[in-house]
């Protein structure tokens, strides 16, 4: 199923003369997640940026997650765990703080 990129600025004319491999590894990452396409499209309008993703910027999503999904179980202890890559004791501690509030 592709996506409607018509709302999508055009590719820049140089873009045919990038590979994924010719990219920096970092920008080789966002290519293989993102596509070379959109990838492209980020160097020519955002290349006055540096990206920092914290690495708790999705705890506040994965807490919510777990409030909604956790019920006790020892299933949906390890569904959590697989789908939110967290351990037991994070899990615990969203459960005992949502207790104390």
């Amino acid at each position: 199923m592709d996506k409607d990129t018509s709302s999508l600025p055009p590719l820049p004319v140089w873009a045919k003369y990038v590979t994924k491999e010719s990219l920096p590894v970092d920008l080789y990452i966002i290519a293989d997640i993102i596509g070379l396409d959109n990838t492209i499209r980020i160097m020519e309008h955002f290349n006055y940026l540096t990206f920092n993703i914290p690495k708790n910027v999705s705890y506040p999503y994965k807490k919510q997650y777990i409030l909604d999904n956790y019920d006790g179980t020892r299933e949906s202890r390890l569904h959590i765990r697989k789908t939110c890559n967290v351990c037991d004791s994070y899990i615990y501690s969203v459960m005992r703080e949502k207790k104390e509030k």
